[in-house]
């Protein structure tokens, strides 16, 4: 399969970044860096670099990525982190794991903070009603086929994508799969609990547009749709 590697950066160390780069060549067609409008200029060799004019958000900076892999005819496009938290030499689980579904999810064991690991436990237990089983819906090593990305409808420009995805995965009954994969121990993180809020607005708002895609008894759509209408009105109070 042709397979492109996407990985977002927002002022990263650049030597960290190039090491990411190094060892995910070795496992893919293309690396493709796209810097969200970072500080200082990037200088990482062996990719493509594109370059956003200002900081738009991992959202908006992933979706020019995927944008670009499918003009360009790529089959799978994997996505990771350019800050190290994800470890390339997994790619191959990977790429084992997308020749029976579509779209396949990291599933970490170690969170950064105690406030992400409740933080992601709250929001997974939401998403589970949705896609049993998931244990880490934020994710970003993931792999997924592009037959698979060109159905996918996107509104979130920031943290809030990776999620969507997954919701508009569920929509258009794109099979899903699962990954545990070993994290570097990393405290740093672009991630704030406004992002969350972010997510939670984005679920109840799908939810509510979209319960009639769902597959699941209809009690158990309704308490979704109402549970979906109440956090919708709480998390705008909260933003």
């Amino acid at each position: 399969m042709k397979t492109i590697a996407i990985i977002p950066s927002y002022n990263e160390n650049q030597k960290i970044l190039q090491d990411t780069v190094n060892k995910t060549k070795g496992y893919v067609k293309q690396v493709l860096v796209i810097d969200d409008g970072s500080k200082e200029k990037l200088k990482v060799k062996n990719c493509k670099i594109l370059v956003n004019n200002k900081n738009m958000g991992k959202g908006t900076t992933l979706i020019r990525g995927f944008n670009y892999a499918i003009k360009n005819k790529f089959e799978v496009v994997i996505t990771l982190d350019a800050d190290g938290e994800h470890n390339p030499e997994e790619i191959p689980k990977f790429l084992d794991k997308i020749d029976n579904y579509d779209f396949v999810i990291g599933q970490r064991t170690y969170y950064r903070t105690l406030e992400r690991k409740i933080v992601n436990a709250f929001a997974n237990f939401w998403f589970a009603q949705l896609i049993p089983n998931i244990k880490d819906m934020y994710c970003g090593f993931r792999i997924i086929k592009t037959d698979a990305l060109k159905k996918l409808e996107f509104r979130g420009s920031g943290f809030e994508l990776e999620p969507e995805m997954l919701l508009e995965a569920v929509k258009n009954k794109i099979s899903i799969g699962f990954q545990e994969i070993e994290t570097n121990p990393l405290e740093k993180s672009n991630f704030k609990f406004k992002d969350y809020l972010k997510t939670n607005l984005l679920y109840d708002e799908w939810l509510i547009k979209n319960h009639r895609f769902i597959n699941m008894p209809l009690y158990k759509r309704i308490f979704l749709v109402i549970a979906a209408n109440i956090g919708k009105i709480l998390t705008k109070i909260m933003i």
